[in-house]
């Protein structure tokens, strides 16, 4: 039954970037300069002898925090025949996918901050201090990607 005139809709439900990129051009980057930032506040703050210790516990924990919402990411798409490296490239440009947000966020504490505490609790004569070098340092670097990621790139459904 017709009712009356006809109204005009968008029923555009596809997320695009207004971008040239994605935030996935900034990973190696973002990867450098948290790297860098943690392992020397971590090692500095605490005193920590052994820099090639922190260096390898910061860079490891932070692959398993990145890897842990990757592993989430094929949720959409079909496993088979789908290579983890081509799940992540279709989900960076088909959704609003920032490489920090509430749930990276939350993975860092989860899984990095635990990690790098574990490893180079031994090797500190403070141990409050590494559990606080490790929050304060990981906020901060989270924030500061975050903050480059959103203000660079952003996008429309």
């Amino acid at each position: 039954m017709f009712l009356g005139a006809v109204t005009m809709v968008s029923a555009n439900s596809s997320w695009h970037w207004l971008t040239d990129d994605t935030p996935l051009v900034m990973l190696p980057w973002a990867i450098v300069v948290t790297l860098f930032v943690e392992v020397v506040f971590i090692y500095f703050f605490n005193r920590i002898k052994g820099i090639i210790l922190v260096t390898v516990t910061v860079t490891v924990a932070n692959l398993m925090s990145f890897l842990a919402p990757l592993l989430l990411i094929p949720y959409e798409i079909p496993l088979t025949g789908v290579s983890l490296v081509e799940a992540v490239n279709y989900h960076f440009a088909h959704y609003p996918a920032y490489i920090v947000g509430t749930g990276f966020f939350l993975l860092t504490f989860f899984v990095e901050a635990p990690i790098v505490y574990l490893v180079l609790k031994r090797k500190v004569k403070e141990r409050s201090r590494l559990i606080l070098s490790i929050f304060i340092i990981n906020f901060i670097t989270t924030l500061l990607i975050a903050f480059i990621e959103y203000f660079l790139f952003y996008g429309s459904w």
